[in-house]
């Protein structure tokens, strides 16, 4: 049986109107490639040699936790969101920056999105191409937060970069041999670029030394890492971690539940009360991009977060002051990553967003993944 979803209708739509039409046919092409992404996913995550490294990730997460007692990590403010300037924020669009135009304007495109990419805060930077980097980071910042206390180094002396109980298996990269090493070796060179971690280099040449290096603040400041003081930044759940949800979200994924993290320790009360937003134009100050914004939609329905408000549910859907609002559910790291993402993408194949965009002759798109393999055979 299809799930039961709420499809937004306008009353007295006539079946043959053209913009129905677009939209019929608009919902049916992006349902077509979202079950397509969706299914590809599940498959990843029920790769066996995957789950084998992201359960032996967590088991070493969850000895390094029990050692501690720590019950959150403490993320600096300037990892998530940079503080910029009113005059750098944006007011919307150019329309001479459409992708649709880039033929008009050669290269012009690419340059907005690099500078775009560069005044992002480190976090979103590394979800820009940067899968491993941004993993290697997260899963240094939490093991850097169990083994020290608010101001002091953490020590890391005995970590390496391959073997047992290394930075490689904490990556939980499905990769062996060559191609891991490639990974975790350019992920290393990322985090250096970006001043989260220190090389050391070799004397006369330079060259750098990529078994030999060091955590820094993960703010960028290029200072050594200590662990924050309460108050310098959020606090997340070391479930977090412990449970795997760092290795089965997608780096837009983290970004955007990282994003209301960093909303709801600014402004508590509103969290507690009306749930927490983003408008368009602040935006940038997390790095977050229209389509990484599409992300909380999937983190809704693994159950991370909670939607309080929907502008498109109200007749003033164009209002500025209507933000999609949302609220942490914490509960949901208790339970394991991997299984609760799975039954989440598998019950629902199509993304929940584009239900709003379907007529009622398109209610097989949203079908169990099981359901619609099952017609198949």
């Amino acid at each position: 049986m299809s799930p039961v979803l709420t499809v937004r209708h306008v009353g007295g739509e006539d079946p043959e109107d053209p913009h129905r039409v677009r939209r019929t046919a608009w919902t049916e092409a992006a349902g077509t490639k979202q079950r397509e992404a969706r299914r590809d996913r599940i498959d990843q995550l029920e790769d066996a040699r995957r789950k084998t490294v992201i359960n032996r990730a967590v088991h070493q997460l969850r000895r390094e936790r029990e050692l501690s007692g720590d019950g959150e990590v403490i993320l600096r403010s300037g990892f998530i969101w940079a503080d910029l300037p009113a005059e750098e924020l944006d007011d919307g669009p150019d329309p001479e920056l459409s992708p649709s135009r880039s033929e008009q304007h050669p290269g012009r495109l690419a340059e907005h999105v690099k500078a775009n990419v560069r005044s992002h805060p480190p976090l979103a930077r590394l979800a820009h191409r940067g899968l491993w980097a941004q993993r290697l980071e997260l899963v240094a910042l939490a093991l850097a937060s169990f083994r020290s206390e608010p101001g002091i180094e953490p020590d890391l002396s005995d970590m390496v970069n391959h073997g047992s109980g290394s930075w490689s298996h904490l990556l939980a990269d499905p990769a062996i041999k060559d191609p891991a090493r490639r990974r975790m070796l350019r992920a290393l060179e990322r985090l250096d670029a970006e001043y989260l971690v220190n090389v050391s280099r070799r004397r006369g040449d330079g060259r750098p030394q990529w078994q030999d290096w060091t955590l820094l603040a993960e703010d960028g400041s290029a200072v050594p890492y200590t662990a924050p003081q309460p108050g310098q930044g959020p606090g997340v759940p070391a479930e977090f971690w412990t449970n795997g949800w760092v290795y089965v979200l997608t780096p837009p994924e983290i970004t955007s539940y990282f994003m209301i993290r960093h909303l709801a320790w600014r402004f508590p009360g509103v969290h507690e009360s009306t749930g927490v937003g983003c408008a368009p134009r602040f935006r940038r100050t997390y790095g977050v991009t229209s389509d990484t914004y599409t992300a909380l939609n999937e983190l809704v329905e693994f159950g991370l977060i909670a939607q309080t408000f929907d502008p498109r549910d109200v007749e003033d859907e164009d209002s500025p002051r209507h933000v999609s609002r949302f609220q942490l559910t914490d509960d949901k790291l208790k339970e394991a990553a991997h299984p609760a993402a799975v039954e989440s993408l598998r019950a629902m194949a199509t993304p929940r967003r584009l239900a709003r965009y379907a007529g009622t002759t398109l209610d097989d798109l949203f079908k169990p993944v099981d359901q619609d393999d099952k017609e198949k055979t």
